[in-house]
């Protein structure tokens, strides 16, 4: 209404008519029936535009509070303020509910797991150094031997080879699969292993 109203203003003055324009009223808009098509199409687009973008903005809040709770928009500008103090965002950060405090409380776990861990390993380590320090060979064999039944407890078969200071050559043959005939032959018909 506002661009009719100028443009009409523009012509009068254009053309000395000494009148002036103070108020339009649009009743019907009618464009030419050659443009309907592009018409149409801008007006259905123009709605699709603002369906859509009123979508996108629900989406977006609905993953903000699934993600990080009500905080989410004030911890997002907290968080991209260089200036806001560490413990200011910690104060957020304890405040946050949703999936984001599930993966912090699972980080803090996995933190103190590995903590824990590294403690335990370090303690272990310090009980050992002394018998270390008097039989070095003794507390390596038996670390060997330790991390050898950790790793074969969990195979169903093996074979320990050790050669001797001997130079005499052996030969180990090993049949892999060899119950795999007997698993078939057990098998119901039309049903493999």
């Amino acid at each position: 209404r506002d661009h009719v109203q100028s443009l009409v203003q523009a012509k009068l003055d254009s053309i000395g008519s000494g009148v002036q324009v103070i108020f339009v009223n649009l009743k019907d808009i009618v464009w030419p029936r050659q443009v309907n098509d592009a018409f149409s199409a801008f007006f259905t687009a123009s709605q699709e535009a603002k369906t859509k973008t009123s979508q996108a903005s629900t989406k977006a809040q609905s993953l903000l509070n699934q993600t990080a709770g009500g905080m989410a928009r004030t911890l997002a500008s907290v968080l991209q303020d260089e200036n806001t103090p560490e413990n200011e965002k910690e104060r957020l950060w304890s405040q946050v509910s949703g999936e984001a405090r599930t993966r912090i409380a699972d980080a803090e776990a996995y933190r103190t797991q590995v903590v824990e861990s590294a403690r335990s390993a370090a303690d272990y380590f310090q009980r050992l150094l002394p018998e270390y320090k008097q039989r070095p060979e003794l507390v390596i064999q038996n670390l060997y031997v330790e991390a050898l039944q950790e790793a074969l407890s969990n195979i169903d078969e093996k074979w320990l080879m050790q050669y001797s200071d001997t130079k005499k050559r052996r030969e180990l043959r090993i049949q892999l699969n060899r119950n795999n005939r007997n698993r078939q032959s057990q098998s119901p018909p039309g049903q493999g292993p």
